[in-house]
């Protein structure tokens, strides 16, 4: 747990005795940074924005690069989205949807994807909207691998019964500079080393690559 919100991290061997590292983190209300990415070069996070109890607007922010596509490497464009209505919710509409099998397609499946679905965010929104509008929490089975999942929950539940009771936001709110302090992505560092030892080395890496976005929010 965190002032921000939360952070995990995965290990395994890499190569020539050393170890390779994978950090997320959860940032209240509703940002999300994987580690899909160099930590150094992982400027930019995920916003999760809840509309009503059962839709969602979701969006990233991130340093553009030369070369940079539309919806995780499919071409950029309206050829990504389905025609804006007016709608409370006619925008921002992938065209893969439950409607159309999330333009499943069955050769791509047999011979190059395992899914058959073009894109990672793709991918995970058919799975999630295939479990319902209001999935069934009963008849979950979390893991130990699942951690992440359990106590993200709890510090959402525990923020808003703060909220309401003590009327006290999270930290981020009020000092949005906490999240500054936040960088996620994956590394690779000796072997042996503790996670907060290994993060707070690859954080001031990651301040030193980006120093003109860091001065730039301080102003």
């Amino acid at each position: 747990e965190q002032e921000w919100g939360v952070t995990y991290a995965a290990i395994r061997p890499a190569d020539d005795g050393r170890d390779y590292w994978r950090v997320g983190q959860f940032l209240f209300p509703f940002w999300s940074i994987t580690p899909s990415s160099p930590i150094t070069d992982r400027v930019g996070m995920r916003a999760w924005v809840p509309m009503d109890d059962t839709h969602t607007l979701a969006f990233q922010i991130r340093r553009k690069v030369p070369g940079m596509k539309g919806v995780d490497g499919m071409p950029s464009g309206d050829s990504d989205y389905l025609p804006d209505t007016t709608g409370w919710y006619g925008r921002y509409r992938l065209k893969g949807n439950p409607r159309n099998d999330h333009l499943l397609d069955r050769a791509r499946q047999r011979n190059e994807n395992y899914s058959g679905i073009i894109g990672i965010t793709q991918q995970d929104q058919a799975i999630t909207e295939s479990m319902g509008p209001i999935a069934n929490r009963h008849k979950e089975h979390l893991a130990p691998s699942d951690r992440m999942i359990q106590v993200s929950r709890r510090r959402l539940i525990e923020a808003a019964a703060k909220l309401r009771d003590e009327g006290i936001a999270p930290p981020g709110a009020a000092r949005p500079q906490t999240y500054a302090a936040v960088a996620g992505g994956f590394f690779i560092t000796a072997a042996g080393r503790h996670i907060a030892e290994a993060y707070a080395e690859q954080l001031d890496n990651f301040r030193a690559a980006n120093r003109d976005l860091l001065a730039a929010a301080a102003e």
